[in-house]
């Protein structure tokens, strides 16, 4: 699986143990396909509960979806040295290894 298709998993199967009833997701337009492809093959299987609702939502629409990129250049800028912005963030995120 890529690692987009592994975020949109993690993401999705995640929040449907938590309950979760709705999640946006970036749009990446003409990619989306794939990730409706993946979130049907969970719902099948059972991994992603079938009334979830998920959206593509762009970022100019949705600004949170902002927040993913900052937390990831945060989290790269640490990897690299850098832990600033990581360390003001730390009390907030949960890092998830994905392997």
């Amino acid at each position: 699986m890529s690692a987009r298709g592994d975020s949109v998993w993690n993401i999705c199967s995640t929040n449907s143990t938590r309950r979760a009833s709705q999640r946006s997701l970036e749009s990446r337009y003409t990619d989306d396909r794939l990730d409706r492809s993946l979130l049907t093959s969970l719902r099948r299987s059972r991994r992603v509960s079938l009334t979830m609702r998920v959206s593509w939502e762009s970022p100019s629409d949705e600004p949170l979806l902002w927040a993913a990129d900052a937390v990831v250049g945060a989290t790269t800028w640490w990897l690299d040295g850098e832990p600033r912005y990581f360390d003001a963030l730390a009390d907030q995120i949960r890092v998830i290894c994905l392997e």
